[in-house]
């Protein structure tokens, strides 16, 4: 599905713009989310993903106080477009503020988004992991179980789950990789939402299985195709409102006058 692939796309655009401006995961885990939100409500067509993909970075960071001008940011996004040869390489300030305008009134100003990191962290304390494997090895699942919720990112897993769900996922994934017995408190939760679970690992693994084609050049030859429409509805919009607007002209009883105006 090529909706789902642009998606894939948008977010890795999103995720690489917040890396590139020190944006700390946690962030950038809530763009995403607010980026995926938005996008369920709008569509590509109507609004550039790859000005709203900042502006929901921007949001999220002033969400969780971290302080940064919008021309400081501004600035980063446009270097890194330049950089990348990718979206517009003159992003402005006035472009970021208008674009936050429209992140937080298409989402109705719902910013919280439940952390992964903090439901796997928290799933793991409760088991006593590191007492159970050791350091060692407790460290390795922890690490595989963050990677896998840094991926489902790239999913619309993060909007159909709750995040206790995908902790656990990412937990049994992390298990299957590294071959280790899950815990047996693990092996309960994963039981009792055992349909959930499959779904989530599902998806994950439908994402690895289909890395292939979502590579880089094919992926940004959607995005291409995506720009020329978005550029076609636009000069249409124009077109049928200049039209609308000529016939207004015509049916009018006082026709306007246009006056030249000079700079003496």
């Amino acid at each position: 599905d090529d909706i789902c692939k642009l998606r894939f796309f948008y977010t890795q655009y999103l995720q690489a713009v917040g890396r590139a401006a020190g944006f700390r995961q946690a962030i950038i885990a809530a763009a995403v989310v607010s980026f995926r939100r938005f996008f369920l409500k709008r569509s590509f067509c109507e609004y550039n993903p790859l000005i709203i993909a900042p502006a929901a970075l921007w949001v999220a960071s002033k969400h969780k106080d971290v302080s940064i001008s919008a021309t400081t940011f501004a600035n980063q996004v446009a270097h890194f477009n330049r950089r990348e040869k990718i979206g517009d390489q003159k992003f402005t300030e006035a472009q970021l503020v208008a674009a936050e305008l429209d992140v937080l009134r298409v989402l109705e100003w719902e910013l919280d988004v439940s952390q992964l990191e903090q439901a796997i962290s928290y799933q793991l304390e409760s088991v006593r992991l590191r007492e159970q494997l050791g350091d060692a090895c407790s460290e390795n699942i922890i690490l595989t179980a963050m990677f896998c919720a840094n991926d489902m990112l790239k999913t619309d897993v993060v909007l159909c789950y709750i995040p206790n769900d995908i902790a656990i996922a990412c937990i049994c994934c992390a298990c299957k990789v590294h071959n280790i017995q899950m815990p047996r408190q693990i092996e309960v939760l994963a039981a009792t939402r055992r349909c959930e679970i499959d779904e989530i690992t599902d998806t994950l693994a439908a994402l690895y299985h289909n890395c292939r084609e979502l590579e880089g050049r094919h992926l940004f030859h959607l995005h291409e195709r995506l720009e020329d429409l978005r550029q076609w509805k636009q000069h249409s919009v124009n077109v049928n409102a200049c039209q609308e607007l000529c016939g207004a002209m015509h049916r009018s009883s006082h026709p306007l006058t246009l006056r030249r105006t000079f700079t003496v």
